[in-house]
């Protein structure tokens, strides 16, 4: 069995403070940007984007979610922000006094805050019981904050997120079954990641452990993939998007997980996942496309080759882990390792 790491946290007094979107009065609230209207953007404008606004405009794809409060959201992220800042700086002197507690590094004491700030004062812990791609809340960042739960889907946003607010270089990396965010600092060089799937605090795995966990994976993912890469927004927006596409899939709506596999596809054409579920879910509306018994579900995704008829062949890595679209928790992932 697979073991992760504590989690380092800070010794931190706090008083909580919840902040919910219902504290925003109605007359405060303004249109939310579409999905459609983001997709619209160039390149520079979506890397512009408040990555909160982002995922929630993904996340109002689904019928249930339409009328989320993106106004509301914001400003509850901009307040925890906020708390982080304060935080850093009323603790600051513990870096000055002992750097080397903090790897040297003050990048790594204000991840470590940032990351205390949202488990202890905020409550946000991560969702081990009953993780579903059919909850959208599981997904997307409204339910962290409306529950203070989130998922290694729906945490790293948040961390992203602060970032934005705080200057901090963070960004999404996505990987088969997976996401996490990392600090990378292109100007100074300093980069580390930060897993947001714990109990609390801050883990930092290095590459190679995600090479062999959830998945085993090949090289050559790291090399013509967008796998355990530092994402841009855009590329980042397809990795939200493909969750949509799992919430559909896993919710039996044919129709939409293809379109937005596909969308997930348009948005970043190298990334892989997307590419793989967009093919598994044309198979529905085109049965001969694919060899029977790969689509029958006897062979992991990643194995799937094209049909003879494309006259090319593929090969892939061969992990005897599950598929990405089965719906289990980070215990069932490990326990298989």
């Amino acid at each position: 069995m697979l073991t992760v790491p504590k989690a380092m946290t800070l010794e931190l007094a706090y008083h909580r403070e919840p902040t919910y979107p219902s504290d925003v009065e109605p007359e405060t609230r303004v249109a939310a940007r579409s999905l459609s209207d983001l997709c619209k953007l160039n390149d520079n404008e979506f890397e512009g984007l408040d990555i909160v606004e982002l995922n929630l405009a993904i996340a109002r794809e689904i019928s249930s979610c339409s009328a989320l409060n993106v106004t509301g959201y914001v400003e509850s992220v901009d307040r925890w922000a906020k708390r982080v800042r304060q935080e850093i700086d009323r603790h600051l002197y513990k870096f000055r006094e002992d750097p080397g507690q903090y790897n040297d590094s003050l990048a790594y004491f204000k991840a470590l805050v940032m990351c205390t700030v949202v488990g202890q004062d905020f409550g946000v812990r991560y969702d081990r019981e009953d993780f579903s791609f059919t909850q959208p809340e599981d997904l997307f960042l409204h339910g962290i904050i409306d529950r203070r739960k989130g998922t290694c889907i729906s945490l790293p946003v948040l961390y992203v997120a602060l970032g934005q607010r705080l200057g901090f270089p963070i960004r999404g990396v996505a990987l088969p079954g997976h996401t996490f965010c990392r600090w990378d600092d292109t100007e100074t060089g300093e980069r580390f990641n930060i897993e947001a799937a714990n109990l609390g605090g801050l883990t930092v795995h290095e590459d190679d452990y995600y090479r062999q966990w959830p998945f085993e994976l090949d090289p050559r993912w790291e090399r013509e993939h967008h796998v355990l890469k530092s994402l841009t927004l855009r590329e980042y927006a397809s990795v939200l998007v493909g969750a949509l596409g799992a919430y559909f899939s896993a919710t039996g709506d044919v129709p939409s997980t293809t379109r937005y596999d596909a969308l997930a596809c348009w948005l970043d054409p190298v990334n892989r996942s997307a590419f793989v579920s967009l093919r598994m879910a044309v198979e529905h509306r085109l049965p001969d496309f694919f060899d029977s018994d790969e689509l029958a579900g006897r062979k992991p995704y990643w194995q799937l080759k094209p049909h003879p008829s494309l006259a090319r062949t593929a090969t892939h890595a061969e992990p005897t882990a599950p598929a990405f679209r089965k719906d289990s928790t980070l215990d069932q992932l490990i326990e298989q390792e």
